[in-house]
């Protein structure tokens, strides 16, 4: 009978445990903003509050990116020859995040542009002369909570015509 008692004493209490855990995870996300560095990767930083301690969730982002390619001489500059790549093209990233104890974590996904093949002549490289990022949507696997933000855009060659 004591046996008894006490395995349902656990029971009862590991239920409660399970309760508590389950209404604390209200995953949502806080903040979420972008900005676009010197070699034109989109960083997207977010963080996200009311996970329940040492949770973890999937967050993914998803833009559409517009960049320009072409090629740079000797004396950086871009031949006003026809040689540019111009291409627009879905980009998707994700990242594993994990709640510390106060039930919130952040984190920042980097996208880029696919780098095109090569097609400068000798002597001349390929640059990545613009880029442009949509809206960006971040989404929560766990919960399907959005966040969205401005993706940006820079200009790094803008003697290129």
């Amino acid at each position: 009978m004591k046996r008894l008692s006490i395995l349902t004493l656990a029971m009862v209490a590991l239920a409660g445990f399970m309760a508590i855990t389950v209404l604390a995870q209200d995953a949502h996300f806080m903040r979420c903003d972008s900005s676009v560095a010197s070699n034109g990767t989109l960083s997207v930083s977010f963080r996200i509050a009311g996970l329940g301690g040492g949770a973890s969730d999937t967050i993914t982002a998803h833009t559409t990116a517009t960049s320009t390619w072409g090629c740079l001489n000797g004396g950086q500059q871009c031949p006003n020859a026809a040689n540019k790549f111009t291409s627009s093209e879905e980009l998707t990233g994700s990242l594993a995040v994990t709640a510390g104890h106060n039930g919130s974590a952040s984190g920042t996904i980097s996208l880029s542009p696919a780098t095109p093949t090569n097609f400068c002549p000798n002597g001349q490289r390929l640059v990545l002369i613009s880029v442009t990022y949509g809206d960006v949507t971040l989404t929560n696997s766990a919960t399907s909570d959005t966040c969205t933000t401005d993706g940006g855009s820079a200009s790094f060659f803008p003697q290129c015509p």
